[in-house]
C-alpha cells in the first residue's frame, strides 16, 4: 500500500508539474502575442503619421505617355504637414507621371492640387 501511495504521489507530482508548465507556456504565448500586436499597432501609427520631407514627393499622377491623360494617382506613404498641401510641382517624363510635393498653395508658384 505504501508503494502504491508513493507511485500515486509521484504521478500526481509529475502531472502538476506538466500542467503548470503548460499554463506558463500559454500565458507566455498570450503575452508575446499581445506584445507583438501592440508593436505592430505602434509601427502602423508611426508609419501613418510619417511626414514627407521637404522635397519628397507626396504622390504621383500616372498618365498615358502620348495623351497625358491621368490613369491613376499614387499616394506616397508620408503625409504633408497640416499647413501644406500635396500639389503638382513637375512632370517626370521618364516615368510618365506628374510629381506632387508638399507646398504652401498661398506662395508664389503654379501648382495644381489633386
Amino acid at each position: 500500500m505504501a508503494v502504491q501511495l508513493k507511485s500515486f504521489s509521484a504521478i500526481l507530482l509529475v502531472t502538476l508539474c506538466v500542467l503548470s508548465a503548460v499554463h506558463v507556456s500559454r500565458q507566455a504565448a498570450l503575452s508575446l502575442h499581445l506584445l507583438s500586436r501592440n508593436e505592430r499597432s505602434i509601427a502602423n501609427q508611426t508609419q501613418n503619421e510619417k511626414k514627407c520631407e521637404t522635397n519628397t514627393p507626396c504622390g504621383w499622377a500616372i498618365y498615358v505617355p502620348f495623351s497625358r491623360q491621368i490613369e491613376k494617382f499614387m499616394k506616397n506613404t508620408c503625409e504633408c504637414e497640416k499647413s501644406l498641401e500635396c500639389l503638382k510641382t513637375d512632370d517626370d517624363v521618364s516615368i510618365s507621371a506628374y510629381v506632387y510635393r508638399c507646398r504652401d498653395h498661398n506662395k508664389k508658384g503654379t501648382y495644381m492640387s489633386f
